[in-house]
């Protein structure tokens, strides 16, 4: 929620990772978003692609990672919302 404009995204990103180390991975690949955009007067879902590239730490049960994406969204009735995230992640394995 930023200036008045909130988004909620769901989105798909499916990966190919690499290990590069004992417990350590990289990897990318696509990611489908679905994007509710809401700002004063307008409510929409906007749909788009995007590219998705991470790091994953993994020892025992602990898991770690950060990862970079990149949606671009069609427009819809004057609304569009690009962007570029970075999550950290944190948990544990069952």
């Amino acid at each position: 929620d930023k200036q008045g404009v909130k988004a909620t995204a769901f989105e798909l990103s499916p990966r190919y990772m690499l290990p590069v180390a004992q417990g350590l991975s990289i990897g990318a690949g696509p990611s489908l978003p679905a994007v509710r955009v809401k700002a004063p007067g307008v409510a929409k879902t906007v749909y788009g692609a995007g590219l998705a590239a991470g790091l994953d730490w993994r020892v025992g049960r602990l898991y770690a990672g950060v990862d970079l994406r990149w949606h671009d969204t069609s427009a819809k009735n004057g609304v569009q919302f690009d962007n570029t995230a970075v999550a950290v992640k944190l948990g544990v394995n069952f």
